[in-house]
């Protein structure tokens, strides 16, 4: 009976020589998965307000006209409109979905007797007829901004509108927010950098996420990206 209790005795000195040291890599083994599972529960945000009359796109649609974008009229941001049209253009262009054709709100005037439409606007039923003329295009995207936040943290809003100048057919639509105070848009800024911007540094994220520019080319590729294939 005595040897059964040494041997207890012992076996408990034992482990507790080891369990101070154990617990100290146990904990920090679990703050470190922690940690992982916290960062992963932010995934990269992912858009999903759109919807798409096809799967891919006519074979004949092959210039398309991108509207001069427009604001609610709470917003007066003439400046910002500007770049943001300027920075959807160019990630259309990089789409190589089709041509993209620009045009200037004193140029659509001239055609139209208004600098600005939006598709849910009551539209003369030979305007998309008159564009696709005018402009030889065979689609037509109207572009809205919905929110524009240009201090931190930024938001963007886009909706947009892929028409066929044809027959009116809405192709495809989407209407989407991004917040930048939202901790799956930070995931999704930090994807977006890593692939388009080819850089992964916290200096690089921040500033994307601090500038309009920046964040404006983010938030278009990401609905761009919606499109119907080719």
């Amino acid at each position: 009976m005595d040897t059964d209790v040494k041997d207890t005795r012992a076996n408990s000195r034992s482990a507790g020589s080891v369990s101070f040291p154990l617990l100290l890599v146990t904990m920090c083994l679990l703050g470190t998965l922690a940690g992982a599972a916290k960062a992963s529960l932010f995934s990269a945000y992912q858009p999903d307000n759109f919807s798409r009359s096809v799967r891919k796109l006519p074979a004949d649609m092959r210039r398309v006209l991108v509207l001069p974008l427009t604001s609610d009229s709470s917003y007066e941001q003439t400046e910002s409109t500007g770049l943001l049209y300027d920075i959807l253009v160019e990630e259309l262009a990089k789409s190589k979905k089709f041509e993209v054709i620009r045009v200037t709100a004193a140029e659509l005037k001239a055609h139209t007797g208004k600098s600005a439409w939006q598709a849910e606007d009551a539209l003369p039923a030979s305007l998309l007829d008159s564009l696709g003329k005018d402009f030889a295009c065979n689609g037509v995207i109207f572009a809205h901004l919905t929110a524009y936040q240009s201090q931190a943290p930024l938001a963007i809003g886009w909706r947009l509108k892929l028409v066929d100048a044809r027959d009116g057919t809405i192709l495809w639509a989407v209407d989407e927010v991004f917040d930048a105070g939202r901790p799956d848009v930070v995931a999704g800024v930090k994807i977006f950098d890593r692939r388009e911007q080819k850089s992964d540094t916290d200096d690089d994220h921040w500033l994307t996420l601090h500038s309009p520019r920046r964040f404006g080319r983010y938030s278009a590729a990401s609905v761009l990206s919606l499109l119907p294939v080719r």
